[in-house]
């Protein structure tokens, strides 16, 4: 399991540290304590939260689909009017005050 893995590379570590930052999480252990609670699972506490939620012809089964369109391609009843280059005030020139 790649969460039970040291963070290889200045890189990726320096990418997963930002990527708190911009969440404004600030948990930066957060992948060690998860990996902890995954290696803590069972076989049959797995199986179980399968059968309960994800098995086909379980009664609390859900599902979520999604669909992405280009633009160009949606439907005209999904299309979205995008704002104009104007909808965001050109900033003041900080060095003509």
């Amino acid at each position: 399991a790649p969460r039970l893995f040291h963070t290889a590379g200045l890189s990726k570590q320096a990418g997963r540290l930002w990527a708190e930052c911009t969440r404004r999480r600030y948990d930066f252990e957060r992948p060690w304590r998860s990996a902890e609670k995954v290696k803590r699972l069972t076989r049959e506490q797995l199986i179980a939260f399968f059968d309960r939620h994800v098995a086909s012809g379980s009664p609390t089964r859900r599902q979520l689909s999604t669909h992405v369109y280009a633009q160009s391609m949606a439907p005209p009843q999904l299309r979205v009017q995008l704002p104009g280059d104007d909808f965001y005030p050109a900033p003041r020139d900080l060095l003509l005050v």
